[in-house]
């Protein structure tokens, strides 16, 4: 199973903004009932980097270990989702990590075998 792409860079920009909501608000005005609301926003979004990484198969031990860094770990963990599919993919004709429409089927759209 790959991993959700769409999820991870939802969960990704929802953990990097909430952390930056977060910071902002203890830097300036320190309401609590803003940080009330974002601190489990930001925390689920940071479990939902660390479960969408861990979840998948087939994802390289680095990318597993960067999204466990708070904050951005889902971006690192992107970036280097992107790398490792570059690299992958350096042989081939197609550089794109998603699986072509008509991959795993025979000719005339029948699966093979």
């Amino acid at each position: 199973m790959r991993v959700n792409l769409t999820a991870l860079r939802i969960a990704a920009a929802v953990e990097a903004g909430s952390l930056a909501v977060l910071m902002v608000n203890r830097l300036t005005v320190h309401l609590p009932a803003l940080t009330s609301a974002t601190g489990p926003v930001h925390g689920s979004a940071y479990l939902m980097v660390i479960a969408l990484v861990l979840l998948a198969g087939g994802t390289p031990r680095s990318v597993r270990l960067v999204a466990l860094v708070p904050g951005i770990g889902g971006y690192l963990a992107l970036r280097r989702l992107y790398r490792h599919w570059d690299l992958a993919d350096a042989g081939s004709t197609r550089n794109d990590p998603r699986p072509a429409p008509d991959e795993g089927l025979g000719g005339g759209g029948r699966p093979i075998g």
